[in-house]
């Protein structure tokens, strides 16, 4: 936001406004999507959008602040959401920016990329043997409703 030359008070405005029309949106597309904030302790470390349906569990949004990324804490909940989805017998999908740096992690967990939109891909990961249900509920225990 510092290359708009913006004040601070027009900056926040402005990314206030972003953030309610980015949750109407979402609400729009998935009104059953859970979303929460991700804590280390007591620390807000990021976010996350999952919708649960019939036929996929789709990652709507995860996102991390700065200084906590890097340090596993995606893989964790990545690999506990894919559990999950294995238990169920469901596929994880997802959307991605191309320029994503993220695109280094979901490829190291198995997601393929099963088109392209924009700048965009679309990326699924592939059913994996069913495992226990125990594993699957436990990155709740970061996520809270806010």
């Amino acid at each position: 936001m510092a290359s708009t030359g913006w004040s601070r008070e027009e900056a926040e405005r402005f990314l206030r406004f972003q953030y309610r029309l980015q949750q109407t949106q979402y609400q729009h597309h998935y009104p059953n999507a859970s979303f929460g904030i991700i804590y280390i302790g007591n620390r807000r470390a990021g976010c996350l959008h999952v919708n649960r349906s019939t036929d996929e569990i789709r990652i709507i949004d995860i996102a991390f602040l700065p200084e906590f990324r890097g340090r596993g804490i995606g893989t964790y909940i990545l690999n506990l959401i894919i559990a999950e989805a294995d238990s169920a017998g469901l596929p994880v999908r997802l959307h991605v920016a191309q320029d994503n740096p993220a695109m280094s992690l979901y490829n190291r967990l198995g997601f393929i990329r099963t088109g392209d939109e924009s700048a965009y891909y679309s990326l699924e990961h592939p059913l994996r043997a069913a495992v226990s249900g125990e594993k699957t509920k436990k990155y709740n225990k970061f996520i809270r409703r806010e």
